[in-house]
Parts: C-alpha cells; structure tokens; sequence
C-alpha cells in the first residue's frame, strides 16, 4: 500500500495542505499515522493511501452543478426572466407587501432597510448592500443601509434596462 504524505498529497490533488487536512476531517480521505524520527525527535506524521487519493482525484475532474453565490428568492428568478415590462409592475407589487417590524405597507414607508428593499426587489441583501457601498444604489448607513423606495425603484428599473 503506497502513501503520500500531506504535502506529496496536496500536490497531487492539485489543493493546498489545508484542504487535504479538510478532507480527511469530512471523511473523504482515510488518513493514517505512522512515527518517524525526524531532526532528532519521533514525530506523528499524517499519510494518505494513494488510491484514495487517486479516487479524490477522478471526483475532483467530474463536472459539478454550480450554485449561484447570490442567494436568491425563487420568485425573482421568474421576474428576472420575465422582466418588468415597466415601472408600474414594481410599484403594483410594492402595494401589497408589509414590514415585518412595524406593519407599515412597504409602499408607505419613507425608508426600507435592506431586508425589505431585498423583499421588493427580488434581489438579495448582499448584492444589494454591495450596490450601497459602491454608490451605485443611493442609500444611507445609521445602523444598516436604508432606502428610499425611490431610489430603489430607480436602481431596479437601471438594472432591467441593462439586462434588455
């Protein structure tokens, strides 16, 4: 049975020492000890059987489904493919929704916090707070970022006018 050491393992996995160390703690390397004497002390060294990691390697060179980073509500998706043909479709669907805090209908609200600009718009938070930070989505921070339903209508309509 040949074995690879931690680092023989890293590069022939293609992954630094860290993510074999990961690995094996998640259970998909078998990891065995051995002591050896190294620079005048016996040392536990970690090694790695080669034909687990010849299987890790074949995982790894499989094509895997991708999950989108943003997390994003299902509905959205639907918007997004669909489009909003106008203005007039966001402040529809801005009509109904309520805070969650105050019971305030979102469309009566001077200011929304991101959550619920997030629930509007069918965007997540932190691409949201990112549009904040860089300036693309008017806002202001007391706390967290807050909206004027203006301002996010305006960045939700820049958006589709892109993406046409």
């Amino acid at each position: 049975m040949e074995q690879k050491t931690k680092k023989e393992a890293a590069e022939y996995l293609g992954v630094s020492e860290r993510a074999v160390e990961r690995y094996a703690v998640d259970g998909r390397l078998n990891v065995y000890q051995e002591k050896r004497f190294m620079s005048g002390k016996t040392r536990l060294i970690n090694l790695y059987d080669f034909e687990d990691l010849k299987k890790m390697k074949e995982e790894m060179s499989q094509p895997q489904q991708v999950r989108s980073a943003l997390p994003v509500k299902k509905d959205a998706l639907a918007r997004s493919a669909a489009g909003l043909s106008s203005l007039a479709g966001l402040l529809k669907e801005m009509s109904a929704p309520t805070s969650k805090v105050s019971g305030v209908p979102l469309n009566e609200k001077l200011s929304l916090s991101l959550s619920e600009a997030a629930e509007l718009s069918g965007y997540s938070e932190s691409f949201l707070a990112e549009a904040c930070r860089d300036g693309r989505l008017p806002a202001h921070k007391h706390g967290g970022w807050h909206i004027t339903p203006e301002n996010l209508k305006a960045f939700v309509s820049k958006l589709h006018k892109k993406g046409k």
